[in-house]
């Protein structure tokens, strides 16, 4: 079934991500909403790996490092 799309899958994925936010999280802002999603996203979709294997994914899709000083400057543009 791999390849397959099911609205169970979308049904788990939500689940997830609520279950994060309320265990983790426990709040989110608008502002940050995307990157949480991207980040629960990127977990669901590499949830067959090891720690390791998915710590190497992740460094190896890194650009570059986000500062603080940047963080704040992209939340100044959206308000």
């Amino acid at each position: 079934m791999k390849g397959e799309a099911h609205t169970n899958n979308i049904e788990n994925f939500w689940s997830h991500v609520k279950r994060t936010i309320i265990g983790t999280y426990f709040q989110v802002s608008d502002h940050h909403l995307e990157s949480y999603i991207n980040e629960f996203s990127f977990r669901y979709n590499n949830r067959d790996l090891t720690d390791g294997s998915r710590f190497d994914v992740t460094l190896a899709n890194a650009e570059k490092r986000l500062t603080y000083k940047e963080l704040i400057a992209r939340r100044t543009k959206r308000a």
